[in-house]
């Protein structure tokens, strides 16, 4: 697979990787959601549902601390200080450090 080249600004590049997982995780949820409920008998249904709701879950999990900086972004809340300054580490010291850091420190609009 051909990797996508945004541009030189890792900023961009880190915001569409992180874009990119998502929708494969996205992706993986939907396959087994279908499997769920298109599933030939009751354990292929049962199991499909069961990896759909673990993937969904790791999924939410992942984004949680990006959620919670976001959401305090945009209240005006200080996110230096708890409950936020962990989850504000956790995605600064992440793979998407550059975009991470961009959202931090962007001032509201």
């Amino acid at each position: 697979m051909k990797k996508i080249q945004v541009g030189s600004n890792p900023i961009t590049d880190e915001a569409v990787r992180l874009i990119s997982k998502v929708y494969q995780a996205l992706k993986h949820t939907q396959d087994y959601s279908l499997k769920a409920v298109n599933g030939k008998n009751k354990t292929i249904r049962d199991n499909s549902a069961k990896i759909s709701l673990y993937a969904v879950s790791k999924t939410l999990e992942q984004l949680e601390p990006w959620n919670e900086i976001i959401t305090a972004k945009d209240q005006g809340k200080d996110i230096d200080c708890a409950p936020f300054k962990s989850k504000k580490l956790e995605i600064v010291s992440g793979s998407e450090h550059n975009f991470a850091q961009y959202l931090i420190d962007k001032e509201g609009e």
